[in-house]
């Protein structure tokens, strides 16, 4: 994405990103992980040092910490710059934005002034979590002589896909733990 033309008076812009690898509106699973990639052009009319950073500015910070460059980009040169990062657990739209800053302190990205941030947006799913959990009994009451066999089952409904771990307490004890696998939303 091409913003504009440097200017011989700006030291230190970008002049364009490309969004290499996460797309604007990619859903993610709330928790996951993962890594975001921009290609940044060097638009000012000085070199971008080995130690300046990619940091965080404003938004969801997704759990990012600043990221160093690792070597200079000419004015006219490109860079690809990754950050770790990790979707929110809270459903819905969540943006992080970004800016470049000097080994002094100097924060510049975008625009026609070289202040404005550039981001990466996801649209997390919340995270895997169980909705209801309940037991059931067969049969669902019992009114004669004990000792007698009553089945218990476990009726469980969650949010997506992952497992469930669960035991089955009762006044003889616990059962062994027991998983269930979702492969979706469902009971």
């Amino acid at each position: 994405m091409l913003f504009r033309s440097p200017t011989p008076t700006e030291a230190y812009c970008i002049a364009s990103y490309t969004n290499d690898n996460v797309a604007n509106n990619t859903s993610m699973k709330g928790g996951s992980t993962f890594t975001k990639t921009w290609n940044l052009v060097n638009g000012g009319n000085a070199a971008w040092g080995s130690d300046f950073k990619l940091v965080f500015v404003s938004g969801d910070s997704m759990n990012a910490s600043p990221v160093e460059l690792g070597r200079s980009v000419n004015p006219g040169s490109s860079i690809n710059v990754s950050v770790d990062l990790s979707a929110p657990v809270a459903a819905g739209d969540h943006q992080a934005n970004f800016m470049l800053v000097t080994n002094t302190g100097e924060k510049f990205g975008i625009g026609s002034n070289c202040d404005r941030p550039f981001w990466v947006l996801i649209n997390s799913s919340g995270f895997f979590k169980v909705t209801e959990a309940k037991v059931t009994a067969d049969p669902s009451s019992f009114n004669g002589a004990c000792p007698a066999t009553i089945k218990l089952s476990a009726v469980i409904t969650a949010n997506g896909v992952g497992t469930v771990y669960y035991v089955i307490r009762t006044s003889d004890g616990n059962s062994d733990t027991l998983t269930m696998d979702f492969t979706g939303s469902a009971t």
